[in-house]
């Protein structure tokens, strides 16, 4: 509010006033990934008129710090190029995001996994948990950073044990990081009894599908599902997060 209000007067005062105003047209403007949702034609006139404001807001002010308008013409020239270099890339980032939420926004039907083998005996589905929100941790005993949010993962599950939430570990080992899958599925075993793993542990195997419904490209990823099989963040916070207790008091877990 403080730029939206004040001008200033005197020497030097055309300057000040031009960055002001330029940084209020900035903000006006927004995020300019938007702009990638754009047809090529429509986005090169979005940038066309970009520059035209930019240019008319030197006019409008008269004589400027000569120094600052070339810093300036340099950034924005940089931003244009960069802008136009970037379109196609980009175009295909954003839409890819848009469909992204399209399938995997809030209140969404989760993708499921059937059948996953658990180390405590038997096959579990991701069905069997209506009813309760479920936490979902998908990781590999090779992956560091998984390892890592284990401590934190485990004061999660014991704190909410009596709590209408499932913890679930989904274990990704496969025999390209083993060397086979009798390998893959022995380091599982090992490292939930090694290091005394809590929750529902499981052991995805051959079954891809879950983890490609998600997008999953990159380890750990958390997930959270709601009690009637919905979406509520499928890129939720880490267990060392303290924006994950936030979210359970905001849902009353």
């Amino acid at each position: 509010m403080f730029f939206q209000t004040t001008k200033y007067s005197g020497v030097g005062a055309n300057t000040t006033n031009y960055l002001i105003d330029q940084y209020k047209y900035n903000l006006a403007l927004g995020n300019t990934n938007k702009m990638f949702m754009l047809e090529k034609d429509a986005f090169t006139k979005k940038l066309n008129s970009i520059k035209y404001s930019y240019d008319s807001l030197k006019k409008l002010h008269g004589e400027i710090d000569t120094m600052i308008v070339r810093i300036n013409n340099k950034q924005n020239i940089e931003l244009f190029n960069l802008l136009e270099k970037n379109y196609d890339s980009q175009r295909v980032k954003i839409l890819q995001q848009i469909k992204t939420e399209e399938l995997l926004g809030k209140g969404k039907p989760s993708p499921e996994f059937n059948n996953y083998l658990n180390y405590k005996g038997g096959q579990t589905s991701l069905d069997s948990f209506k009813g309760k929100y479920v936490y979902i941790d998908v990781w590999a005993t090779w992956c560091k950073p998984c390892i890592a949010q284990i401590p934190f993962l485990k004061k999660l599950e014991e704190k909410y044990a009596r709590k209408k939430i499932e913890f679930i570990s989904i274990s990704i080992d496969d025999e390209n990081s083993a060397g086979s899958w009798d390998k893959a599925f022995s380091k599982w075993k090992q490292m939930v009894k090694g290091k005394n793993l809590s929750g529902v542990q499981l052991f995805a195997g051959k079954k891809t599908t879950f983890m490609e419904d998600y997008q999953i490209t990159g380890i750990p990823r958390f997930i959270l599902i709601d009690p009637k099989g919905n979406i509520v963040n499928a890129n939720a916070p880490r267990p060392s997060d303290p924006n994950l207790e936030i979210l359970f008091k905001e849902l009353e877990i």
